[in-house]
């Protein structure tokens, strides 16, 4: 079997060190400001084979260059897009039996199992949201930022398919 490997630059365009996570959580790498480090990966899985460049930059965004020649792995029907939009640097969340880590920037695909609560959506994101809470003065608004997790339904065909699915493996 021909194993293939994907080589991904990654680039520290911030004023402090960052660590840099894959998807179990371990730190891959720790950069240093202006630093860049070149990381192969033997597995098309991992958080960074999908991209040829990542670079974190000053202005806190995450700029990703797609490998051209990329082909995603087979994940199975029910996947999970996850983004971790507005977070802390790596937000964390069960996804069946898995603890994932979404480092903020990284768009990350996830095989969903069938039984897991979030199998019914496509995709989920952390995003940071301004809410209204009650003022301590009366007649005035008072608001404040939370972060909360933002997920976008499968489609109405999906969802029944799935309903069928689960339906089946309760008759066994």
């Amino acid at each position: 079997m021909n194993e293939r490997s994907y080589l991904t630059e990654l680039t520290n365009d911030t004023k402090k060190a960052l660590n840099v996570h894959e998807l179990d959580g371990s730190v891959l790498v720790q950069l240093a400001p202006g630093q860049s480090f070149e990381v192969k990966s033997r597995s098309a899985f991992t958080a960074y084979a999908r991209w040829s460049s990542c670079r974190w930059t000053a202005d806190g965004k995450v700029h990703l260059i797609a490998r051209t020649d990329f082909q995603e792995p087979e994940r199975g029907r029910w996947v999970l897009r996850c983004l971790n939009q507005d977070g802390a640097p790596t937000e964390f969340r069960q996804i069946g039996e898995e603890r994932v880590a979404l480092p903020t920037g990284i768009p990350v695909l996830i095989a969903c199992p069938i039984l897991d609560p979030l199998v019914r959506f496509k995709e989920l994101t952390i995003i940071r949201k301004r809410i209204q809470v009650k003022a301590d003065e009366p007649g005035y608004c008072a608001h404040r930022w939370v972060v909360r997790d933002e997920k976008v339904p499968r489609a109405d065909s999906e969802l029944k398919a799935l309903a069928k699915i689960i339906d089946d493996l309760g008759k066994k």
